[in-house]
C-alpha cells in the first residue's frame, strides 16, 4: 500500500519541477530527490553555471539523480565514477578510488561534486582531497555532501569489520566512518588554503527559496547535529601579484609573511599589527539584518533580582570586566543587563542560534512554569515575535535584540567548547566567562583549561533534570571540590570565587 502523502502546492522541487512531495520525509515524488540532494544542487548552480562546455566529475552511483539534473542542462563533458558502497566489497575497495583518481590527468575539471559517498568507503581521506585539488582547474570546485557531527572523528577500520560492527560504531549498516565537522573542514582548508569550507546554506541561497524547494529550516544551518552539509572547496587562480609599499612584490596569499607593518592592497593600506579582538570582529561579522521589521523585544527569561543574576553584575563592576565570553546567548536578554551594567564592556557571545525558537517561546503561553516569560506581551505581539522568528530564524532575530550594542557585542556562531579553543588560538583572554548552554561539565572543563584567570559563573542553578535532580548544580559542586573553589549561588545563578 501506498503511504506516501503528495501535497502538490507548497514545494517545487529545483531539479525537476515536480510539485509533488512526501509530506514527512520531504521526498520529491518526481525524480525521488531528497533534502540533501536538492541542497546540492542549489549549492552548484549557485556557485557555477552548468552548461555543455564544464567539465565535471562525479563520485557515485551511475543513474544518480544528480547525474540525471547536470545532464538535463546540457553537460556534455561529465565523468561518472561509479562507486559500489556494499560493505562486503570495502577491502578491495580500499585504494580503489584514490587510485582511479591518480590515473586521471591533473588540471581537467571545473568541478568535483559527490553527496553522502565518503562516509561508506574507506579511503583516505587526505589523499583523497588532495588527488581532487590536482585534478581541478584553476578556480575550479569541490563540492560534496556529507553527515558531519560536531566533533572530532577519523576512520575505524577493521579488516574484520561487518554490517553489525559498523552499526554499532557508525549508526548505520554501509558507514565505515563518522565525519568530524572540525576534521573535515581543516582538510580542506590545508590543501585549498580556503578560510572557509563550510557552507552555511541560508547564507548562500534565499531562506524562502530554500523553503519551497522542500528544504527543512533543520537544514540551513551548518551547526545543526547530524543534519547533511554542504562542503565547497574552490583551487584559487595563479597567485596575483600586488605591490607593497616597498619594492617587494607579493600575492595576497603570502602577504602575512612578509616583514612589513602595513602594505598597499589594491590602493588600500592594510595594519598587520591588528589586536586579537579586532581580528576576531573582522572574521565574525554581523550579518545584514536590515529585513527584520520586529521590533527589539526581551524576553522575562532570568531577568532581575528572582534570577540572582545582580551577582554577575556586581562582580562585572567590581572587578572592571572590560572583556567577557557568553555561552549561550539565545535571544540576548541576559546580554543586555551585561551590556547595560558596564558601558566599556565588550561581550562575545557563543551560540549556534540555529533553527527557530518561535513554537518553543509560543508553548511558554499555556505552561505553567513558563508563562511568566512571556506575559509582558499581547498575543498579537507574541504572534509577530513568532512569525518573525521562523521567517528570519534565531540568529537574525536575536542580533536585531542587541543592534543597539553592535559596537559591543562579537557574535560566534559556534558551539562550545570548540569555539573556546577557536578564540583561545585567536589570542582572546577573557576575565569572565558565563555559561548558559548544555548543562555538560566540558564546557567548565575547557573553560578552565584555556582562560584559568577568568571567572567562572553561570546559570541553572535550579534547573532539574529528567531524574528531578540538580544537574548543574552537581557539575559545578564537583569542579569546586576538584579545583578548589568556593560557590556563591542565588536562584539560577552561580559564580566560583578562588579560595
Amino acid at each position: 500500500m501506498n503511504t506516501e502523502k503528495v501535497e502538490t502546492t507548497e514545494f517545487e522541487c529545483p531539479i525537476c519541477k515536480s510539485v509533488a512531495f512526501d509530506e514527512l520525509s520531504l521526498r520529491c515524488l518526481g525524480c525521488r530527490s531528497v533534502e540533501r540532494q536538492r541542497l546540492l544542487y542549489l549549492v552548484i548552480t549557485s556557485r557555477m553555471k552548468i552548461d555543455k562546455g564544464a567539465n565535471i566529475l562525479l563520485i557515485g552511483k551511475k543513474e544518480d539523480i544528480i547525474e540525471k539534473a547536470i545532464r538535463k542542462n546540457g553537460c556534455e563533458n561529465l565523468m561518472v565514477m561509479d562507486i559500489d558502497c556494499s560493505i562486503k566489497q570495502i577491502e578491495d575497495k580500499y585504494n580503489t578510488i584514490n587510485d582511479s583518481l591518480g590515473k586521471l590527468e591533473e588540471c581537467s575539471f571545473d568541478l568535483i561534486i559527490h553527496s553522502h559517498i565518503i562516509q561508506k568507503v574507506a579511503i583516505d581521506l587526505n589523499s583523497f582531497i588532495k588527488h581532487s585539488f590536482r585534478l581541478l582547474k584553476p578556480d575550479g570546485l569541490h563540492i560534496f555532501t556529507a553527515p558531519a557531527r560536531e566533533m572530532h572523528a577519523e576512520l575505524e577500520k577493521s579488516e574484520t569489520i561487518n554490517e553489525d560492527q559498523c552499526l554499532k560504531l557508525f549508526g548505520h549498516r554501509d558507514h565505515v566512518r563518522i565525519i568530524g565537522l572540525n576534521d573535515m573542514e581543516s582538510k580542506l582548508k590545508a590543501q585549498f588554503n580556503n578560510k572557509s569550507c563550510l557552507i552555511e546554506p541560508y547564507h548562500e541561497i534565499d531562506r524562502e527559496k530554500l523553503r519551497l524547494s522542500g528544504i527543512s529550516n533543520k537544514t540551513w544551518f551548518s551547526g545543526n547535529g547530524g543534519r547533511p552539509k554542504v562542503f565547497c572547496a574552490k583551487k584559487h587562480n595563479k597567485l596575483r601579484k600586488i605591490y607593497s609599499t616597498g619594492s617587494v612584490n607579493a600575492d595576497k596569499y603570502t602577504l602575512k609573511r612578509i616583514n612589513m607593518n602595513t602594505y598597499n592592497y589594491f590602493g588600500r593600506e592594510i595594519i598587520q599589527h591588528m589586536n586579537a579582538l579586532d581580528k576576531i570582529k573582522r572574521d565574525n561579522p554581523w550579518p545584514d539584518i536590515s529585513d527584520v521589521k520586529q521590533a527589539p523585544f526581551v524576553l522575562a527569561l532570568g531577568l532581575g533580582q528572582d534570577a540572582g543574576r545582580h551577582l554577575i553584575i556586581n562582580k562585572i563592576r567590581e572587578a572592571d570586566i572590560k572583556l567577557m565570553i557568553e555561552i549561550g546567548v539565545f535571544l540576548g536578554g541576559s546580554t543586555i543587563q551585561w551590556l547595560e551594567s558596564k558601558n566599556n564592556l565588550q561581550v562575545i557571545g557563543i551560540d549556534p542560534w540555529s533553527d527557530s525558537w518561535g513554537g518553543y517561546i509560543y508553548n511558554m503561553i499555556g505552561c505553567h512554569n513558563m508563562s511568566t516569560h512571556v506575559n509582558q506581551f499581547s498575543i498579537e505581539e507574541l504572534k509577530s515575535i513568532v512569525k518573525s522568528l521562523d521567517r528570519h530564524g534565531n540568529y537574525k532575530i536575536a542580533l536585531n535584540n542587541l543592534l543597539r550594542y553592535k559596537e559591543r557585542f562579537i557574535p560566534i556562531r559556534q558551539y562550545s567548547p570548540r569555539s573556546l579553543v577557536y578564540l583561545k588560538k585567536h589570542g582572546i583572554e577573557p576575565q569572565l566567562i558565563y555559561i548558559d548552554a548544555f548543562k555538560r561539565k566540558i564546557d567548565l572543563e575547557v573553560a578552565y583549561a584555556l582562560f584559568p584567570n577568568s571567572v567562572l559563573c553561570g546559570d541553572d542553578w535550579q534547573w532539574k533534570d529528567a531524574n528531578g535532580e540538580f544537574g548543574m548544580q552537581k557539575i559545578v559542586k564537583v569542579f569546586a571540590s576538584k579545583y578548589n573553589f568556593e560557590i556563591e549561588a542565588e536562584r539560577q545563578t552561580w559564580i566560583l570565587h578562588r579560595r
